[in-house]
């Protein structure tokens, strides 16, 4: 999950998002933070 995150922020991703993926991945969403 920690290297989705750095792909993520790579391709410059606002810090509110990368929070909610963090989030949603802490609640047992997935299929959200895929989405993203």
């Amino acid at each position: 999950m920690c290297r989705i995150g750095a792909i993520k922020s790579k391709e410059y991703v606002h810090p509110s998002v990368a929070l909610r993926l963090m989030r949603s991945q802490q609640k047992g969403h997935d299929n959200s933070g895929f989405a993203m």
